[in-house]
């Protein structure tokens, strides 16, 4: 009997490097997805329909989706994603292509305070990318550019939308007194797990719960981030092992929805 051997593949074809993925692309800051979107979301549920507002929401996404392949290109992902600088360098030029255009558009159409509050997004995203560049992106400080930036969208889309200026920053507010509560409590989990003090932590979150205490006593809409304080407190209290971090991150989407859903029910309760 005639005995078939099958080569084996040289190990050299075996480490031939593959080509990019489309996840090799994606921001890697999984809860950054829905900093960005809710808010957003929220803000078309209020009625914005408009085209210059439509052109915020398309400029906003692809600038966020432009962050990690800039990263990529510039090395701050280290030298082994830099095997995918070329098809990086691709993707990113043409996402700041739909960036510049869209925001062109709802530059030129849009008034003089949402012109200024998209100068504000351009801004907050340059230094949050410039923090991430340099390695300091897990920085409180730094964090809190980034929750700034992704949600700040929603100033000029309220603005377009039709609502004073004053109450499109009193929305973005509220959303970054919820997201810095969130932020807190996480970094409050790692503090924990490293059994390091967690006095500041404490202090953060009360002072951030009596700031929607005390504005609460003047209107209602401060009152829709409670479901992220009420989160924030008790991963504060409790703080679960590390390893169900992926579990904690779900839990926040979620307070961070029911928010959403009351800062609608805020916005047509209050025109009524």
């Amino acid at each position: 009997m005639r005995v078939i051997h099958i080569a084996r593949p040289a190990k050299s074809d075996l480490d031939l490097p593959k080509g990019p993925r489309s996840e090799d692309f994606k921001p890697k800051e999984h809860g950054a997805y829905a900093i960005l979107i809710l808010p957003i979301v929220t803000a078309i549920a209020c009625g914005n329909n408009s085209v210059p507002g439509w052109c915020v929401i398309l400029a906003a996404v692809a600038g966020f989706l432009s962050h990690e392949p800039l990263l990529i290109v510039l090395g701050g992902r280290g030298k082994r994603a830099q095997r995918l600088a070329g098809s990086a360098f691709r993707r990113w030029l043409g996402l700041v292509v739909i960036t510049s255009l869209t925001g062109g558009v709802a530059l030129v159409m849009g008034d003089s305070e949402a012109r200024w509050s998209l100068v504000g997004c351009l801004m907050l995203a340059g230094f949050g990318f410039m923090m991430a560049y340099r390695d300091l992106n897990r920085t409180f400080g730094a964090q809190l550019l980034g929750v700034g930036a992704l949600s700040m969208p929603v100033v000029p889309l309220q603005i377009l939308a039709g609502c004073e200026w004053q109450i499109a920053y009193q929305v973005w507010a509220v959303w970054m007194l919820g997201f810095a509560a969130t932020t807190t409590s996480v970094r409050s989990i790692v503090a924990a797990k490293k059994r390091l003090p967690r006095h500041i932590h404490w202090i953060l979150l009360a002072t951030l719960t009596a700031c929607c205490l005390v504005w609460g006593l003047r209107g209602v809409r401060p009152w829709a981030v409670l479901p992220m304080l009420i989160a924030a407190w008790w991963l504060f209290l409790f703080p679960p092992a590390v390893r169900h971090i992926r579990r904690v991150g779900w839990t926040l989407v979620g307070v961070t929805l029911l928010t959403a859903v009351a800062m609608i029910m805020v916005h047509y309760t209050s025109q009524d």
